[in-house]
């Protein structure tokens, strides 16, 4: 049997305005893939049995089938515990649903669930946007480029908001030969301590370094 063969019997429900592509190991087919979807909208992506191995003895393993359903719920908790930011409330717009539907099918059956998915996706979005404007106005926080992911982007994007960080631009970082906060490579004095970035403070026209303890 060929995995274009293989039966489908779930189906994955994705919110996400983002691509990605589980891996599942051990598993045939092994890669899938989950389009994006647009704004209030979602993808319905079919998932089909797949044929996995059982260790017996001697090096020696038998085949054996894994139905769509425990597939999709696989990929679907698994990105889910892999997000931050996190809450019952609030994670990542995916469902696996069993059977194999139609987009127009799902929208007729579950109407409710769809709508409470869209919002649970937004309240995650709310909380990385919370936790990216927390890092972002945090005074003590270092590496603040590093902190915003894509995903925090997406999520600001998708709420229709405007941050600085969603244009901020990592560049090469290094710490400040005063008190160690992480800035740009080359930028002359620390936007943190204030103090020059060389030993040799008269080539700033006499500017002094700034104590930095308490």
């Amino acid at each position: 049997m060929d995995v274009k063969d293989f039966p489908i019997n779930a189906t994955i429900v994705s919110f996400l305005p983002y691509e990605f592509n589980p891996y599942l190991p051990g598993m045939l087919p092994t890669f899938f893939n989950i389009p994006k979807a647009e704004r209030d909208d979602f993808v319905a992506v079919p998932i089909c049995d797949c044929r996995s191995y059982i260790y017996v003895l001697d090096g020696k393993s038998v085949p054996t089938m894994v139905s769509g359903i425990e597939v999709a719920g696989a990929i679907v908790n698994d990105h889910i515990k892999a997000s931050i930011y996190v809450t019952e409330n609030a994670f990542p717009g995916l469902k696996a649903l069993p059977g194999n539907h139609s987009k127009e099918k799902i929208k007729e059956l579950f109407p409710t669930e769809l709508a409470a998915l869209n919002a649970t996706q937004k309240n995650w979005f709310s909380n990385l946007v919370k936790a990216a404007d927390d890092v972002w106005t945090d005074p003590q926080a270092r590496g603040k480029q590093f902190a915003i992911s894509d995903t925090m982007r997406y999520a600001a994007k998708y709420l229709g908001l405007n941050r600085d960080w969603l244009t901020s631009v990592v560049t090469n970082m290094v710490e400040c030969i005063h008190c160690g906060y992480n800035i740009p490579a080359g930028k002359p004095v620390c936007m943190n301590c204030k103090n020059p970035q060389t030993l040799d403070v008269a080539i700033f026209k006499g500017a002094q370094p700034v104590s930095t303890e308490n």
